[in-house]
């Protein structure tokens, strides 16, 4: 189900045609139900639109493309940060598994909110 602020983005008219994605790179994040906001998250809202088309109102598939997105981004941490110990090479032992302890550190640990909003950025 949805909870929280999640609720926010549930009117299915808002997020239902492709053709609005080049305005969420024209506006915040609440423009949409009134607000005034500094939060701009163009592709948090893209990420919705393309969900909605996707999922349609199964709220499941929606936690499923966060899931996803989260696993991806903690994926290119993990290449990021071993092509950089492999870079910086200054005689560190196995850099392979300093980046996937990192990563999985970064995985892990962040709370739901730090992740939405990396992946919006």
């Amino acid at each position: 189900n949805l909870v929280l602020d999640d609720k926010l983005f549930e009117d299915p008219q808002r997020f239902a045609q492709l053709s609005d994605i080049p305005g969420y790179f024209a506006e915040n994040a609440w423009a949409s139900q009134g607000f005034q906001s500094s939060l701009y998250r163009p592709l948090l809202l893209t990420s919705i639109t393309l969900d909605a088309r996707l999922y349609g109102d199964w709220v499941a598939g929606f936690h499923l493309s966060n899931i996803l997105l989260h696993v991806l981004v903690s994926l290119l941490v993990y290449v990021f940060l071993l092509q950089l110990l492999r870079a910086t090479d200054r005689g560190a032992s196995s850099p392979s598994l300093w980046a996937l302890l990192a990563a999985a550190i970064f995985a892990r640990l962040l709370d739901r909110k730090a992740i939405e909003f990396t992946k919006a950025v």
